[in-house]
């Protein structure tokens, strides 16, 4: 997992054995890739998010942990279970419960706002948000959802296949200050872009043999 800052420092998860476990640690890079911090004490990562004031977040399967830019922590609180991912939008920090089918949207304090209610054939699995909405990734469907920023179904995007546009395995999920969305294919070793109306615009990458494809 990754994240970027103001400076444009980088903040990536490390550790753990397997995806299911989360990371341990974040390390935190300068744009040069100089090492500048190590943030511990916090296992089983599965999230991490930067505000508008550079604190870093971190989600595990229950809770989220919160430090400020100097590295001190600030809060921990409770999040419910399952988590399966967070981000950072417009002063909000967004939570992604997977086995509840839900979004738990919390104020940069850590105080929850609302739960958004996703639709039970979701399967969700990674999730990103924009001026636009909400756009949460089915993993094995080819499929994304999109909820407006109030948390309504507005419509799926995508389909399951190997062409233009299409995917089999959503690992991931993110998107640039102009709205445009970012899903990675695992199985075709590239990343299909949509506009931010969720139309598709390109595929950048792949194929690869990598000895992973499917049969």
């Amino acid at each position: 997992m990754l994240a970027t800052d103001s400076n444009d420092n980088v903040y990536v998860t490390e550790g753990g054995a397997g995806s299911n476990n989360g990371a341990n640690r974040i390390q935190k890079f300068s744009t040069d890739g100089v090492w500048l911090k190590t943030y511990t004490g916090f296992s089983g990562i599965v999230g991490i998010a930067i505000d508008s004031s550079d604190n870093l977040y971190a989600a595990n399967r229950s809770q989220i942990r919160k430090w400020n830019s100097s590295g001190a922590v600030l809060s921990t609180t409770s999040a419910g279970s399952n988590i399966y991912g967070m981000t950072a939008y417009g002063g909000s920090i967004y939570v992604l419960a997977r086995s509840s089918y839900q979004i738990r949207k919390y104020s940069e304090a850590l105080s929850l706002q609302n739960t958004y209610v996703l639709r039970s054939n979701s399967n969700p699995d990674g999730m990103t948000v924009t001026a636009n909405g909400i756009y949460v990734t089915n993993r094995y469907s080819g499929k994304l959802q999109q909820y407006s920023p109030t948390g309504s179904y507005m419509k799926t995007i995508g389909r399951y296949g190997t062409g233009p546009g299409q995917f089999r395995y959503a690992f991931g999920i993110g998107s640039d200050a102009n709205g445009n969305i970012y899903v990675p294919g695992y199985h075709e070793n590239r990343v299909v872009i949509y506009d931010s109306a969720g139309v598709y615009k390109e595929n950048v990458g792949g194929p690869i043999k990598t000895g992973m494809e499917e049969a």
